[in-house]
């Protein structure tokens, strides 16, 4: 019950709420208490996304790291996909995308091996997709920019098969980044308007508020245009109010730009100053 209570507050208010810590947390005391190894396991990947979500990435490495001695020590397919989801997310947001990139593999290809292990809806999006969507701006940062194109459209194609709008947004979300890294404004705007569509019809917030900055961005040429900002500044609003610190000084440097567009250079230093 606590598990399933994080879970939907991960959902639909944000993997950064207070709810989804305090859920996960006592499912993971009463499993240790229970001896249930299962309901451990569920709790640590909650709360390893709370953590992350907070911009502490070093708790959730350590958090998955204690997911994954204990998908090794029962020998299950399904735990060593989510462990490696998880080492590679912490991973990726500590700056180490080598190692990334690895776990991000073998998520997938353990997926590709096992594909009736991945519970999405106990653990709130799919794995794979997850993997295939963080693949792209990994393979950006390791200067394989091709790469990471085909990978953020494959994904975008894989995603927009399956039944999963949560982590649909999610993949959305991370292919208009890619192309935000190119400049690419026209290709981000399509990705950031499809995953804006599926969060007003779903009410993801989280990605709701990035899918409005990346939008804001790419709408941010005009000098005399401020309907690019007014975008940003709404989509940072969704943001702030899930508590996620992961992600924020990426999307206020996006604004920084933004404002200097339209010549409000204060605005800009205010918000490198809040993104610092």
């Amino acid at each position: 019950m606590q598990i399933a209570l994080g879970t939907s507050s991960m959902i639909a208010e944000g993997q950064g709420d207070e709810r989804v810590e305090l859920s996960h947390a006592r499912a993971r005391d009463l499993s240790r208490q229970l001896g249930d190894d299962d309901g451990l396991f569920r709790a640590l990947w909650g709360l390893s996304r709370f953590h992350q979500s907070r911009g502490e990435p070093v708790a959730s490495y350590e958090l998955g790291q204690q997911m994954l001695e204990l998908a090794k020590s029962a020998d299950d397919p399904a735990r060593l996909i989510w462990s490696y989801l998880a080492l590679g997310q912490a991973r990726f947001w500590r700056g180490n995308p080598a190692k990334a990139l690895s776990d991000l593999e073998a998520t997938i290809e353990t997926c590709r091996l096992n594909p009736d292990s991945s519970d999405v809806y106990m653990f709130g999006q799919d794995p794979a997709l997850s993997s295939w969507a963080l693949v792209g701006p990994v393979e950006w940062i390791l200067g394989r920019v091709d790469r990471a194109v085909r990978h953020g459209g494959e994904a975008v194609e894989l995603a927009s098969k399956a039944e999963d709008p949560f982590t649909h947004a999610f993949v959305l979300n991370f292919a208009a980044v890619v192309h935000q890294l190119r400049g690419e404004r026209e290709r981000a705007l399509e990705l950031a308007e499809a995953a804006i569509e599926i969060c007003t019809e779903r009410g993801f917030p989280l990605f709701m508020g990035f899918g409005l900055v990346m939008k804001g961005w790419a709408l941010s040429v005009d000098p005399n245009d401020e309907n690019g900002v007014a975008q940003m500044q709404r989509g940072l609003t969704f943001f702030q109010e899930t508590h996620t610190g992961l992600g924020g000084p990426y999307l206020l440097a996006l604004l920084t730009e933004a404002l200097r567009v339209i010549g409000r250079e204060r605005e800009a230093l205010t918000a490198v100053d809040s993104a610092l």
